[in-house]
């Protein structure tokens, strides 16, 4: 009886991303795939759906394919829909100063409720020992 086994090992294809430049905007770069190794297992473009993504395993596949109407429209949607950092942190801090009011109001209702507390408690001592 012959155990031995065969092990074969696949790897999965790279998701590509494009890189934001200096300016915080996407742009593709192609720097990291162009070494044959990175494209042996093929290279997978997220700007369309699942059922659209087609594994380049070449340099030129790859490059016709970041020049595609297609890829260019996503690439100019992704930076249409860049967040407005400066508007999100004006946003947190009005959200940060609207929950410290809050807090600044619970705690003083705490407060009263304590006194409302000790007073009551203070009245039926003397309550009882009259």
């Amino acid at each position: 009886m012959d155990l031995t086994m065969d092990l074969t090992i696949e790897f999965e294809p790279i998701y590509y991303e494009p890189t934001l430049n200096e300016d915080g905007f996407y742009m593709d770069c192609l720097d990291l795939y162009k070494d044959y190794h990175t494209l042996e297992n093929g290279v997978i473009c997220t700007c369309g759906t699942k059922k659209e993504h087609v594994i380049m395993k070449n340099l030129t596949s790859f490059r016709q394919h970041i020049k595609s109407k297609s890829h260019q429209k996503w690439i100019i949607e992704k930076n249409c829909n860049l967040p407005n950092y400066y508007q999100e942190c004006l946003n947190l801090k009005e959200q940060n100063n609207a929950l410290h009011e809050h807090n600044q109001h619970l705690l003083y209702l705490l407060q009263q409720k304590d006194y409302q507390i000790q007073y009551l408690e203070n009245m039926n001592s003397t309550y009882i020992h009259s």
